[in-house]
């Protein structure tokens, strides 16, 4: 399996029929909340998820685990969300914050002689 690079992640993420972009504002739209990915945030996705498939190659599977860190709250709070038909954007900040912990899980024992 070759590695995907990042315009390979962008073009999965924005290009594909059913991508998880569309498929998480169509579900997050069920509960009355307009979920917006600025540019800079999928622009990051997509570099994380190389970044991330360096140490575990898992090819286009990586964009699911990192979908999920960056929606797990605001899935789980949507449904009482006090405001109906609210905005919520998602920016680059916000990417990088809720996929930080997906870091902390690299193997060190690798580099320690």
């Amino acid at each position: 399996m070759e590695t995907l690079t990042e315009e390979d992640f962008l073009q999965i993420l924005r290009d594909t029929k059913h991508n998880l972009l569309v498929q998480s504002i169509a579900l997050l739209k069920t509960e009355d909340v307009n979920l917006i990915f600025e540019q800079e945030a999928i622009l990051e996705m997509a570099k994380i998820s190389v970044e991330l498939n360096e140490e575990d190659n898992i090819g286009a599977r990586r964009l699911r685990t990192i979908m999920d860190a960056i929606l797990e709250e605001i899935n789980f709070e949507a449904p009482d969300f006090e405001y109906k038909d609210a905005n919520i954007i998602i920016s680059k900040e916000y990417v990088q914050e809720r996929t930080k912990s997906l870091f902390k899980n690299t193997d060190y024992r690798k580099y320690i002689i």
